[in-house]
């Protein structure tokens, strides 16, 4: 019996089910999607990158004490440096594109009933959120009004401590497929590399 897949082999594009398929159909998107792992991934699912941010987020508030949840605070740096070692999605200093990832997982959370766990993602300088948290959560329909976004994003992030805290809570870690996929299109893009070094080698 073939092997089922929930993810693209190479760039981990959730597939819409468990397939025998081991990559994208579309070449060209599975191309883009190894340096923009939010590239056509529709809304309601997560790649492989996302899941494991995600859940690199919920394992640390689950390390906070409830009792100051400021604690569970991370750098976009460092956040970015967790998740993404080899700077494969992410280059400092802007680490551009992190924000996109953040914004879909919190947008995956309010669907899901859940607050907004990219709260916890700051600027290393004034340990608070970037303006595009208070956007995003305009848009997914907050009632901010105008001078308190800092309070409503203290209130998330005192919301997302709570609700991952509660006693029962159950937060297994992340699929072990997403974390094999993320191993996987790590080493892809490492063997791509020594490829060009070779040919450049030979001309």
């Amino acid at each position: 019996m073939s092997e089922l897949h929930e993810y693209c082999m190479r760039c981990g594009f959730p597939f819409k089910e468990a397939t025998t398929q081991e990559v994208c159909s579309s070449a060209e998107a599975c191309d883009k999607r190894l340096s923009d792992p939010t590239y056509r991934v529709p809304q309601g699912r997560l790649s492989a990158i996302e899941v494991r941010v995600r859940w690199s987020l919920i394992e640390r508030v689950q390390a906070t004490d409830p009792s100051y949840p400021l604690r569970a605070r991370i750098s976009y740096q460092d956040l970015c440096a967790e998740n993404d070692p080899d700077r494969r999605y992410w280059v400092p200093p802007r680490f551009r594109g992190i924000g996109k990832v953040l914004g879909r997982i919190s947008t995956y959370e309010h669907e899901n009933g859940r607050p907004l766990l990219s709260c916890l993602a700051v600027h290393r300088a004034n340990q608070q959120a970037g303006p595009g948290f208070a956007v995003l959560a305009r848009e997914l329909g907050y009632g901010i009004p105008t001078g308190g976004e800092r309070d409503f994003w203290a209130s998330q992030v005192e919301a997302v401590v709570q609700y991952w805290n509660e006693p029962g809570r159950s937060a297994s870690g992340p699929n072990p497929t997403a974390q094999a996929l993320a191993l996987i299109t790590n080493a892809a893009e490492q063997l791509e590399q020594a490829r060009r070094l070779l040919d450049a080698l030979q001309h």
